[in-house]
């Protein structure tokens, strides 16, 4: 039975979509609900791979070129683990830990935050981190003024 109750819309007032006249419709931003951070870390990803195909010099470890680009290597026993980029000088191997973020603050009471320094930390101190030849990185899309204000000279 398709009874009709004073609190439905009518159905005149439903236009396009479903969508009932004279209401908001209330629509998370895709970047909040889908996956906005995962499309991040595929970008610089792909950055990485592209310095790998081309045989780059990367901007951190100047002096040697991008030989091999791991993806989610917390596996390998790294905690910086979204991306691990090998890069080789004259037969050496220096690895480049990337954390990727698409925001983040600085602050000792943010959760990402101490997780990022706690896992930067445990590589550094870690069995697979030269602590003379490797780096660690994080790559944000972007970052608070706290965070920025510091980097305005570089």
């Amino acid at each position: 039975m398709n009874e009709h109750r004073p609190s439905d819309p009518s159905p005149d007032s439903v236009g396009p979509g479903g969508v009932v006249e004279g209401t908001v419709n209330r629509v998370s931003a895709p970047a909040s609900t889908g996956g906005a951070g995962s499309t991040f870390e595929q970008h610089v990803g792909a950055y990485w791979l592209a310095q790998l195909l081309i045989g780059s010099i990367p901007p951190i470890l100047i002096e040697t070129t991008v030989a091999e680009v791991g993806f989610q290597t917390e596996r390998l026993g790294w905690h910086t683990d979204d991306l691990l980029i090998a890069c080789t000088a004259g037969g050496a191997v220096r690895n480049l830990a990337v954390q990727v973020k698409r925001r983040f603050a600085v602050s000792a009471s943010d959760e990402e935050c101490v997780q990022v320094i706690g896992d930067f930390w445990r590589d550094f101190n870690g069995p697979y981190f030269s602590k003379d030849e490797d780096r660690l990185a994080l790559a944000t899309l972007r970052g608070t003024n706290t965070l920025l204000e510091h980097f305005v000279g570089l």
